[in-house]
């Protein structure tokens, strides 16, 4: 799978689950920002080091791009592993609130 198709289904799985969803409690959007940021940023390197794969002949510039797509598949398994632990936590903390206001009620 090269780069432009790992961007890609990133990019749709994030944007049908979305990484913080909009319910009381949650946690402050600049975790989820930073998140995003980092994978923006992870997928714009694995993009410039797929153009120097695709330009280049020297075979030490194709074994550093080749290299830094590597470091950056696994960044980007790392982030997404973050953003899945995330919204894992923040959808036990909104189920934990409605079970707490469930049984205050009379």
């Amino acid at each position: 799978m090269n780069a432009r198709a790992i961007y890609r289904k990133l990019s749709q799985t994030l944007r049908r689950t979305a990484l913080v969803p909009d319910a009381a409690g949650a946690r402050e959007p600049s975790e989820e920002m930073r998140l995003r940021a980092e994978i923006r940023v992870v997928c714009a390197q694995m993009e410039q080091a797929d153009t120097v794969f695709n330009n280049v002949t020297d075979p030490d510039l194709i074994d550093a791009s080749v290299f830094t797509m590597r470091a950056c598949e696994r960044k980007l398994g790392y982030l997404v592993k973050q953003a899945k632990a995330q919204r894992a936590a923040m959808m036990l903390e909104a189920h934990d609130t409605r079970c707490n206001q469930a049984l205050k009620m009379p």
